[in-house]
């Protein structure tokens, strides 16, 4: 007798497990047109902006257009030293990202389409 129960204890706990595990799980019920993207991992940020892109304009220009930035102008492009105030250091710097990516080519450069979501970052320097 006490053989059987060595075995049906853990059995019992087992199928215990698998029957209450979903109960840690969270449903988001999708409606529509919406679509879900896995977005990647990002690192912490001080302060973000976003907003809409808009055909024929640079994500930089859209950027200018909607709130009080400070830059500098270089060869390669554009460096934004703050957004509304909220200043890079030699610590922090802003980052922009298109649709969840990081930017590939310079604000300044990147022309958005009105389905672009434009995402500035104020993100702690890895280096």
């Amino acid at each position: 007798m006490r053989r059987h129960l060595l075995w049906i204890v853990p059995l019992a706990l087992l199928i215990l497990l698998f029957a209450l595990a979903p109960l840690g799980e969270i449903t988001v019920p999708v409606t529509g047109n919406a679509e879900i993207t896995e977005q990647p991992e990002l690192p912490n940020a001080i302060a973000t902006i976003e907003y809409k892109g808009e055909e024929g304009k640079n994500a930089f220009q859209l950027l200018e257009e909607q709130h009080d930035v400070a830059f500098e102008q270089f060869d390669f492009g554009v460096l934004v030293n703050s957004i509304d105030g909220q200043e890079a250091n030699e610590n922090h710097f802003w980052l922009f990202y298109v649709n969840g990516e990081q930017g590939q080519v310079g604000a300044d450069v990147y022309e958005t389409k009105n389905d672009d979501t434009v995402l500035w970052r104020l993100e702690e320097s890895t280096l």
